[in-house]
């Protein structure tokens, strides 16, 4: 994680204005080195470090999205990464988003058991995925679980979240700060599975 760690510390500064040069100086490396090793992370998901740091609960929940787009079009879109959370009504994200009272409900979808071989992310549910890893580093933790998840979703204008979160007038950083306080509660999961916070092991 450590090379992803840097990528987010590097998104963040070019957010606030940092010159490629200033970047490469504080990394010891040359304007051209910084640019072509860290502009990507900023440009395009980085789902090799999200699908390693995932936990097993939010791995489950990909899982899930794939068996419903594998009934839809094959392409994972934000909105069955969003069910394929919900379905797990013990997850993070899941007793969050309730906690919230956002009436979020989940789209019907056809019986099936798994996902068909042609399946992939669209670029959307790509883009929720790093940002649930921004999300994660951000918070300092050293995993990417379903609360990650939920407000990597929540960052994109376009997902059912983020208009749920506009009917009930919140954002994105309301969401956090209840996460957060959730996390601090400790785990919510009848199955008694741990839940690391900035060190650790994660066993759900």
């Amino acid at each position: 994680m450590r090379e992803h760690l840097i990528g987010y510390y590097v998104d963040a500064a070019r957010r606030d204005g940092a010159s490629w040069s200033r970047i490469g100086a504080v990394l010891g490396v040359t304007k051209q080195s910084a640019q072509t090793r860290y502009q990507p992370y900023g440009a395009a998901p980085n789902l090799v470090a999200v699908t390693t740091a995932l936990t097993g609960r939010a791995r489950q929940a990909l899982d899930r999205a794939a068996v419903r787009a594998g009934r839809r079009d094959g392409s994972i879109g934000p909105g069955e990464l969003l069910d394929g959370v919900l379905d797990d009504p013990d997850a993070m994200a899941t007793v969050v988003l309730r906690a919230a009272r956002l009436g979020i409900r989940k789209q019907a979808s056809r019986s099936s058991e798994t996902a068909g071989e042609d399946v992939s992310l669209s670029p959307e549910a790509g883009q929720a995925l790093n940002l649930a890893l921004r999300e994660a580093l951000g918070l300092g933790h050293n995993y990417v679980g379903t609360e990650h998840v939920m407000l990597g979703l929540a960052m994109l204008p376009e997902a059912r979240l983020s208009a749920a979160l506009a009917r009930r007038h919140l954002d994105v950083e309301d969401l956090r700060r209840l996460a957060v306080e959730h996390l601090a509660a400790g785990p919510s999961s009848p199955t008694g599975g741990r839940r690391r916070r900035k060190t650790g092991t994660v066993s759900d």
